[in-house]
Order: C-alpha cells, then sequence, then structure tokens
C-alpha cells in the first residue's frame, strides 16, 4: 500500500443481546454514543460511530440484539436492519460471550455466511473466565466452528485487548478515502442522543416489561436563560397501567429518572440543562405499522 493510501469502512457489531455490542462502540470511541443497559432491545436503531486512526476511518455500525421469541413488528423493523447493515457493510464483528456460547451465535454466523461476508469473531467478557486454562480450548472450539478472518478474546467493559482488535479491523478494511469529517465520531444528532439516554435511565430503573414497548420523544428543547437548555420529553408507553410504574408514588421515579438523565446529559455535552418529563399512553404502539410510522420509524413492505 502506498504511504498516501487510506482504509476506510463500515464494520457492522452483531451479536444477540447483552454480549456488550453497545459497550464494544463507546469504548472504542471514547465517549458515549449507544446506550447500555442489562436489557434486550436498548439498542434499536443502527447506531454510527466513527473512529479515525491514523489517517484512516472505520465507520462502525452497532446493531441491535435480537430476540427471537419475539414476534412484534418492532422486533421484525430491527431484524431486517440486523441484515441490511450486515449486508452494508465491508467487515463483519460478531460478539460472543465467553462463558456462554448459544444457538443465536450459530445463527449470526450462518447469516454472515450467507452474504460472504468477511468477519471477525470478538470473544468478550474474558474476564469472566475465572480460569484463564479454559481460554485456549474454547479459541480451539471457536476456530472450528467460525470461519473467520481471526478470534480475537477482548474485555469490552475493561479495555483488555481492544488496541488489538482495532488493528485488526483496520487491516481488513479496503482502500478507500475518508468519507466523514475528521472531527465526527457519530452521525446521530444531539436530540436522538438525549432521547436515547433518557431511554436508557428508564430501562435501567423500571424492573418490569415496561422497557419493552416504551419510546422517548423531545417535543421541545430550547436554549434559554444563563446558558441553560431546556428539554421538554415525553415518554410513550405501550399501555395506560404502565403509567404509574413510570411515575412512581408522588412522581418519584420519573423525577429520579430525569435526573439521572440530566446528570449524563450535562457530562456528555458540557451543558447546562433542566428536563421536565411526561408520560403517556399510546396502545399496543410497538405492534402498529401505523403508530411506528406516526413515530419516524423506517416502515416498509
Amino acid at each position: 500500500m502506498k504511504n498516501n493510501e487510506r482504509r476506510c469502512g463500515y464494520v457492522s457489531i452483531v451479536g444477540r443481546p447483552n454480549v456488550g455490542k453497545s459497550t464494544l462502540l463507546n469504548a472504542l470511541i471514547g465517549e458515549k454514543i449507544s446506550i447500555v443497559s442489562s436489557k434486550a432491545h436498548t439498542t434499536r436503531d443502527n447506531i454510527l460511530g466513527i473512529l479515525n486512526i491514523f489517517s484512516d476511518q472505520i465507520i462502525f455500525i452497532d446493531t441491535p440484539g435480537l430476540q427471537l421469541k419475539r414476534k412484534s413488528i418492532i422486533n421484525q423493523l430491527m431484524a431486517k436492519s440486523i441484515n441490511q447493515a450486515i449486508i452494508d457493510s465491508d467487515l463483519i464483528v460478531l460478539m460472543i460471550e465467553a462463558s456462554r456460547i448459544n444457538k443465536q451465535d450459530y445463527i449470526f454466523r450462518d447469516t454472515i455466511g450467507k452474504y460472504s461476508k468477511k468477519a471477525i469473531l470478538v470473544i468478550n467478557k474474558i474476564d469472566t473466565i475465572k480460569n484463564k486454562d479454559d481460554l485456549l480450548p474454547l479459541l480451539s472450539k471457536l476456530h472450528s466452528d467460525f470461519n473467520f478472518l481471526s478470534y480475537i478474546p477482548i474485555s469490552a467493559r475493561n479495555n483488555i485487548n481492544l488496541k488489538n482488535l482495532v488493528e485488526e479491523i483496520r487491516i481488513n478494511l479496503p482502500i478507500a478515502p475518508i468519507l466523514f469529517s475528521n472531527d465526527l465520531i457519530t452521525d446521530k444528532d444531539r436530540k436522538f442522543r438525549i432521547e436515547e439516554i433518557i431511554r436508557e435511565k428508564v430501562m435501567i430503573n423500571i424492573h418490569e416489561e415496561v422497557p419493552y414497548g416504551l419510546k422517548v420523544q423531545i417535543e421541545h428543547m430550547s436554549e434559554e436563560r444563563k446558558g441553560v437548555i431546556f428539554i421538554h420529553a415525553v415518554i410513550l408507553v405501550d399501555k395506560e397501567s404502565h403509567k404509574p410504574i413510570l411515575i412512581g408514588k408522588n412522581g418519584k421515579t420519573l423525577k429520579h429518572i430525569g435526573t439521572l438523565a440530566r446528570k449524563d446529559i450535562n457530562r456528555l455535552f458540557g451543558i447546562r440543562s433542566h428536563i421536565e418529563l411526561w408520560v403517556k399512553a399510546k396502545d399496543s404502539w410497538s405492534s402498529s405499522r401505523d403508530k411506528l410510522s406516526d413515530l419516524d420509524f423506517n416502515i416498509e413492505n
């Protein structure tokens, strides 16, 4: 490769729920791009994160973690978005857990193979393996089961072996000019990222079925007195019965969610914010194509 030639390409991070895809993206970019919780469906949209290294550019796509047993329309849309990300990418990073490999990992393997995509297998959470002697037999089995370019054990949460992963990704990208400005780290605007931070705080603090049927929408955001940004947002739920769960006694739960979100928003964007939250019910919105379309989800026949 000539010195003036650059590498640039799209890299989809795929895998089942809770394997650490969003944690990995945030660690690689060095900033919170994608929200994180222990619940499936935390990531719903394909989130773009951009990493510039040397003169090259890696464009990561953080995809949703798909729950096979859920048949809702929103789950179908996420499945389509995962497949499209795989098709559109130059390289696939398939993430699995070091301590637990299951059927869905192999489904992803077969999907990647169907599209004849180059792929790297990332074995996350290696810090959870107590006996490190177990790692070599595991890697040997994975080498046999997954016909990929390479097999890289990491801990996304503890920043273990991420430099080696980045280099392995970089050298397998096509030679191409960079597509985004060097100072850009994501294609998502501030409004989207604030909505996602609020949704994250709901998912972390509500331990019932509510998180799977909620969406956050900012209805108004303005910078007013003394540089404080005022954010008025609605938390949309699937059922009327979910509203009191989110609001809590005397509004305590909703207030706590707002406080946590405000701290994250202030720290991430270097601003001062004031957040007002409301909870509204829109029955079965996540199972209605018309309602999903009204909420700006990409509905295709």
